[in-house]
């Protein structure tokens, strides 16, 4: 059968300034003054004239008296570079260490960092190809001034565009591949992405934050697949508004894993080269279905890189073979190696396409305990660790368990009573013969009554033809496999002087 596929990005942010990465690098400066006139093809920059370019292009005057420039020429003469994508129609204007993409018949224009402004006058072609711009685009860059005269029909611009070298070549290099950054935010502020580039470079890797949010004095476990660049920047947005980027962070010397510390006011602590934790065997996973596209019919957990076959279907053996509703949730054990720390989830949807998805890069990394992986409603997934920063319905805090006889033929559970551990609520939960290889279901709120409960059984002893009672004490279901277990109810060391369970 043919699968529509979807493939899921992780989410599964942040930023610093270098307050003390050296000696500032070294920069160019470009400075000057330019005159154009319009219907004159030439222009005269620091005094000198020069064809605008070869076609001849001239700034025009169009209704209601916007002023429009011939792009290339201009700011090729104040040291820039313009790139023109014809399938787009966009055009990368780069100033300096500054770069705006206009788009032909929009007025919004928006740098490398994503932030957007709005134009008076979209930009637009000429029959030849030229690109005409608003004079007022050009003071989207810092240091350069435009203005009019109207009596002289002339458009006067000022410059002055600072350029940083490039950083000099250094023997000693930065750590490759998958490498943890420990990212501890101590801006006093919410933040929602982290992406990261190479030092002084302009295009930012995907937002590397797998939490909605990593609040302030909160810590984070972010792999990045480097590549071996000795210094690298970080870019962090918060989650009400503005951004900042933290520069420079020097990674020689950093093997596997580094911690960075970022404060309010732009620095930052580090990076410290680290140890990558060990991953603990007996994780407890909760996968919460948020997707809101439909059930889910199979999930698959499994460590990057390893087959999804080789590895059980949580949804059939974890959730008693139903479907994962919108909205519900399953929790399961993981068998982790120590160097398991990105996984794979691989999931079908109970759709009528058995739609595909993959969550690729999961990191569980720095879960001591419990780790939630929620598939939201953005097709998209994160992981939370044990101080859960996403605030969710989690109505499955009540669990129904399956309370089973595995004492054997000889034996039938008679009567049971419940109560919180160590409370005198006792209440009824059967009253009817439980036989052996029999259950009876009950739910129970740990939320409001907690985890751990202290049962009462009146066992029927059929060879002997007698009744006795029998106590359990603080069964905790938070050792429950999922939110639907079986408490098989069995003898202590096979004997048959006090009774025993197993929560799986």
């Amino acid at each position: 059968m043919l699968h529509k596929q979807q493939t899921i990005t992780v989410l599964t942010a942040a930023a610093l300034i270098a307050a003390s990465a050296g000696p500032a690098a070294l920069a160019a400066q470009v400075s000057g003054s330019m005159t154009l006139t319009v219907g004159s093809p030439y222009l005269t920059n620091n005094g000198t004239s020069a064809a605008i370019d070869a076609q001849g292009t001239t700034p025009v005057v169009e209704s209601p008296g916007y002023t429009l420039l011939p792009l290339r020429g201009v700011v090729e003469a104040m040291g820039g570079t313009l790139a023109w994508d014809a399938a787009s129609q966009t055009i990368a204007i780069t100033l300096g260490s500054q770069t705006w993409t206009l788009t032909i018949g929009s007025a919004t224009a928006i740098n490398q960092y994503g932030q957007t402004r709005t134009l008076a006058v979209a930009p637009r072609l000429t029959e030849d190809g030229r690109t005409l711009v608003h004079i007022r685009a050009l003071e989207l860059f810092s240091g350069v001034t435009c203005s009019w005269n109207n009596a002289t029909q002339q458009v006067y611009i000022t410059y002055s565009i600072t350029t940083p070298d490039p950083a000099p070549a250094q023997d000693d290099e930065g750590p490759a591949g998958d490498t943890l950054l420990i990212l501890t935010n101590e801006t006093g502020e919410d933040i929602d992405a982290v992406k990261w580039s190479a030092a002084g470079a302009s295009d930012y890797s995907a937002n590397v934050l797998q939490s909605a949010l990593l609040g302030d004095d909160e810590t984070e476990y972010l792999w990045l697949d480097l590549d071996g660049d000795p210094e690298i920047d970080l870019r962090v947005t918060y989650a009400d508004g503005g951004s900042e980027t933290y520069e420079d962070l020097d990674l020689t010397g950093v093997d596997e894993a580094f911690e960075v510390a970022i404060q309010d006011d732009g620095g930052y602590d580090g990076p410290d080269d680290a140890a990558v934790p060990d991953m603990e065997d007996g994780l407890k996973v909760s996968l919460y279905n948020e997707s809101g596209v439909d059930d889910i019919a199979e999930a698959y957990l499994y460590p990057s890189g390893e087959d999804p076959d080789d590895y059980d279907g949580l949804v059939y053996e974890a959730h008693d073979e139903r479907t994962l509703a919108q909205g519900d949730w399953l929790r399961v054990t993981l068998d982790a190696a120590d160097d398991d720390h990105l996984w794979d989830l691989y999931l079908v949807y109970d759709d009528a396409d058995e739609t595909e998805a993959w969550v690729e890069g999961i990191s569980l990394t720095g879960a001591s305990d419990e780790a939630a992986i929620v598939v939201t409603d953005e097709d998209e997934a994160y992981r939370v660790l044990d101080d859960n920063t996403i605030e969710l319905d989690e109505t499955a805090s009540e669990v129904t368990a399956r309370i089973y006889n595995d004492l054997g033929e000889d034996y039938t559970l008679t009567y049971i009573e419940a109560s919180p551990a160590d409370g005198d609520d006792w209440y009824t939960v059967s009253s009817g013969d439980v036989e052996d290889g029999d259950y009876v279901s009950e739910d129970f709120d740990l939320d409001a009554d907690g985890s751990e409960w202290d049962f009462y059984f009146e066992v029927y002893d059929a060879y002997d033809d007698e009744y006795e009672d029998y106590y359990l004490y603080g069964v905790d279901f938070d050792d429950a496999y999922d939110d639907n277990p079986y408490l098989y109810i069995e003898w202590y060391d096979s004997g048959e002087d006090d009774l025993d369970y197993t929560l799986d």
